[in-house]
C-alpha cells in the first residue's frame, strides 16, 4: 500500500536530480508544479519507514518466500476484510456503507503513519468494490496478493539503493 508514496517520493527526488526528469531549465517536467504544491517530506519519511521496516522484516526472503508471504496475507486478509466483515457490514446497514465501514477498517490495520492509513483505506475500498463487483473474494485477494508481491519485490530493490 505504501507504494504510491513509495512512487512519489522516489519521482519526487529524481525530478530534482535527474535530467530526464527536467525541462532543462533546472526545473522539472510539467508534474512538478502539482508536487511543488504539496509537503513531500511525509512522503519521503513514509518511503524511509517502510523501506526500513520491509528489511527488517523480509530482506533476506528469496523471491519465492516473497510470492509466498504476500499470497497468503493477500488470501487472509480479504477473508476476514471482504469475506467477513464487509458481507456483516453490509447486511446491517448499505452495500455502500458497508464498503466505507471495511474499507476504514482495513486502513486502521494497517496504520503505521496517517498517510499509510489513506492510501490503505484507498485501496481497501478498490479491493471492497472488486468484491462487490464481483460477487466473490477470489478476484480481490488475487489483486491483493500480486499487488504486496510487487510492492514487496520494488520496496525491497529500493531499499539496496538507498543511502542509509
Amino acid at each position: 500500500m505504501a507504494s504510491v508514496a513509495v512512487n512519489l517520493a522516489h519521482l519526487a527526488s529524481l525530478a530534482s536530480s535527474s535530467p530526464e526528469w527536467s525541462s532543462g531549465d533546472g526545473t522539472a517536467g510539467w508534474w512538478l508544479p502539482l508536487a511543488c504544491q504539496a509537503d513531500l517530506a511525509p512522503l519521503v519519511r513514509l518511503r524511509r519507514e517502510t523501506v526500513r521496516v520491509a528489511h527488517l522484516l523480509l530482506g533476506d526472503a528469496s523471491t519465492w518466500e516473497l510470492a509466498v508471504v504476500s499470497t497468503l496475507a493477500g488470501a487472509g486478509e480479504e477473508m476476514l476484510f471482504r469475506g467477513v466483515i464487509q458481507p456483516v457490514a453490509v447486511c446491517l446497514t448499505t452495500p455502500l456503507m458497508g464498503l466505507l465501514v471495511a474499507s476504514l477498517l482495513f486502513g486502521l490495520a494497517h496504520c503505521l503513519t496517517w498517510l499509510y492509513f489513506s492510501f490503505a483505506t484507498l485501496i481497501g475500498f478498490y479491493l471492497g468494490a472488486l468484491a462487490l463487483l464481483c460477487g466473490e473474494i477470489v478476484t480481490p485477494a488475487v489483486a491483493h496478493g500480486l499487488y504486496d508481491f510487487v510492492v514487496l519485490v520494488h520496496v525491497l530493490k529500493l531499499g539496496r539503493r538507498l543511502p542509509t
